[in-house]
């Protein structure tokens, strides 16, 4: 960087100057690591002093890529796990839901499932969604607490529901979390 600095010297300017720069830096043993470099100049009798603060990104990079690879797993889950994954807001409006709960409610795709208008009418029984929601704002979450729902062709599906309830930091609800598991073959099983 001797060049950078004689460009400094004989310009005012330098391209590092008063930045933050991701570099690559060397260690003794050959091997590269990623480092954050500042630099800043100070006066010093009249000349130019420059100081240049390094600081060992290392730990940084592993953190994000481990959030990085975890979220891909979390996206691959969802994506993928056999159970109905959702998040509704206050009002009943479907925030996300995976391929499975799409496919177990009869829908094609999101916007289709979205377009069919508000969680309640998937409810066989509208009373059910009420007490289920007083539930869940009184305790905090539902416990494998089984309902009725309806495919978008009409017939009836039997879940098992695990829910929760997420707030915000000042106690109000932010949404609604939780997973369906279609117990239908089951409950037909158990009455034959």
């Amino acid at each position: 960087h001797h060049a950078g600095m004689r460009r400094y010297l004989e310009t005012g300017e330098g391209p590092l100057l008063g930045r933050r720069v991701e570099l690559h830096a060397m260690r003794s043993d050959g091997s590269f690591i990623p480092v954050e470099v500042a630099i800043t100049r100070l006066a010093h009798e009249g000349a130019p002093v420059f100081t240049a603060y390094v600081r060992d990104l290392s730990e940084r990079h592993r953190t994000e890529n481990a959030l990085k690879t975890s979220e891909g797993r979390y996206t691959a889950l969802f994506e993928n796990i056999l159970e109905g994954v959702y998040q509704t807001d206050h009002e009943g409006n479907l925030l996300t839901a995976n391929p499975s709960l799409i496919r177990m409610l009869g829908f094609d795709d999101l916007d289709e499932l979205r377009a069919a208008g508000a969680v309640e009418k998937l409810y066989v029984d509208s009373a059910e969604r009420v007490r289920r929601l007083e539930e869940l704002e009184r305790t905090g979450e539902l416990r494998n607490a089984e309902l009725t729902l309806k495919r978008r062709n009409g017939t009836e599906l039997v879940v098992l529901e695990n829910a929760r309830l997420v707030r915000n930091t000042e106690g109000g609800v932010l949404y609604y979390e939780g997973t369906l598991t279609d117990i239908t073959d089951r409950k037909r099983a158990e009455q034959e």
